[in-house]
């Protein structure tokens, strides 16, 4: 009796098979639980039809079973660094805590059958939900530098102006430089003090067409660059050796042993040469982007 029932079944089930209909409608099928039943829909299901939600945060397992035949004990991990994960359905995570969702766990090609039952994802804030306000506070030191930039290149370029069309603040017209008078004779010769170390050197160079070629070169060259934002760099460093001269003819100081206005100037100069000052308020970008600059980068 036992064989003949196989055998009928056996022959009924080839022609519904033949036919196209699905094994589960067959009264001798077994029957499936739902479980199964939705595992093998999702495994038959192709890829691109499927929604899933792939997410590679640590996931804490609260239950965690292996379903491929060997049993391991439960919470042998607390904390399980995976592998990018296809679940489902998709999550809404909220920022700024934990939250708790029931997943369904659809395979893994390259690990064993995982069902995960309870799991906690912290979820991590991402590039497109950060405040705007980091990029314009970013912005505020770049373009502090180029304020103090235009600040210094105006003090040089001022000071080379005055000697030459005698302004009338610190030089008088009469005897500016239009006038054949020396930008650098009025200084050298009055403005030391014949107690300093610096005069015995200075003095004598007084009025040389020389010092006065690098004077005008260090005041209304280096001061229209560092306006304009071209040539930061070896203008900076001119311009800090220029001020540091200027502090080392200046002693002995009257308020302070060493320090006075010309070393700020200095460290503002260096500052200015070897940051990208002349990006902001400036011509930086374009002065680098020529060919003169591009095949000399010294003169970025």
């Amino acid at each position: 009796m036992r064989s003949r029932a196989s055998t009928s079944c056996s022959r009924s089930a080839a022609p519904l098979s033949s036919r196209g209909s699905a094994a589960s409608r067959h009264p001798c099928a077994p029957r499936t639980s739902s479980s199964v039943r939705s595992r093998a829909r999702a495994r038959s299901t192709p890829a691109t039809t499927r929604r899933p939600w792939t997410t590679s945060s640590t996931a804490s397992l609260r239950s965690w079973r292996s379903t491929s035949g060997t049993s391991g004990p439960r919470n042998q991990r607390s904390a399980v660094e995976t592998s990018p994960l296809t679940i489902a359905p998709s999550l809404s995570v909220t920022f700024g805590g934990a939250s708790r969702h029931h997943l369904r766990w659809l395979g893994n090609p390259n690990q064993p059958e995982e069902h995960m039952t309870d799991a906690t994802i912290t979820p991590t804030e991402t590039a497109h939900s950060a405040p705007r306000t980091d990029r314009s506070s970013a912005k505020v030191p770049a373009i502090l530098l180029g304020a103090l930039r235009i600040a210094l290149g105006w003090q040089l370029l001022w000071a080379g102006l005055d000697k030459v069309f005698g302004l009338g603040l610190a030089t008088e017209p009469g005897k500016a430089l239009i006038n054949g008078f020396s930008p650098t004779r009025g200084y050298l010769e009055f403005g030391l003090d014949p107690a300093g170390f610096a005069y015995g050197a200075l003095h004598p160079i007084a009025g040389h067409p020389v010092v006065d070629a690098l004077y005008l070169l260090g005041t209304l060259g280096a001061g229209l660059a560092l306006l304009l934002g071209v040539g930061v760099r070896i203008t900076g460093i001119g311009a800090a050796a220029f001020m540091l001269l200027l502090w080392f003819s200046s002693f002995p100081l009257a308020n302070n042993p060493f320090l006075d206005e010309h070393l700020f100037a200095v460290a503002a100069a260096l500052l200015l040469a070897f940051s990208p000052s002349g990006d902001h308020l400036g011509l930086g970008r374009w002065w680098r982007s020529t060919p003169l600059v591009q095949r000399y980068d010294w003169l970025a």
